[in-house]
């Protein structure tokens, strides 16, 4: 019987620690890079905005705003390989698939916006679970990975 109950609170422990997700506020979560990474990266701030519904992660966007607002996805000007208007995406994707910032993998060509994207989502989803609706503001500079 003490094996059985043992168990039973073992399993009990270890489907409670499962998710860090189940311990999410619900709420639209915006982050974005402090502005002398903006500087470094030419201008462009790089930020997320996330949506949580249900203690889960339903939405996000990535993407990149310069001094007049234009978002770097749109600017037919910032030519990169891949463009920002793919790579960006895909790391949205890659982030669903796993919802672990720590489990995306970079996107060839774009290792620091990769960088960035990752650091801007643990924050995030850090402040998602006591929730907040300031801005986030990340220093990148001082993130390891």
């Amino acid at each position: 019987m003490k094996r059985v109950l043992t168990f039973l609170f073992c399993g009990v422990l270890l489907l409670s620690g499962c998710s860090t997700e189940s311990e999410l506020k619900d709420g639209t979560y915006r982050a974005e890079v402090d502005e002398q990474t903006a500087d470094e990266a030419y201008g462009w701030k790089d930020f997320v905005e996330v949506t949580i519904s249900g203690g889960e992660v339903t939405a996000v966007t990535f993407n990149s705003v310069n001094g007049e607002g234009a978002l770097k996805t749109e600017d037919p000007n910032y030519v990169m390989d891949p463009m920002p208007s793919e790579w960006q995406p895909e790391l949205v994707k890659r982030f669903m698939e796993t919802k672990d910032p720590d489990q995306v993998e970079d996107v060839a060509g774009a290792t620091i916006g990769s960088r960035n994207f990752k650091a801007l989502m643990r924050a995030v989803l850090e402040r998602a679970k006591t929730g907040g609706t300031e801005t986030i503001v990340v220093d990148i500079g001082s993130v390891t990975e």
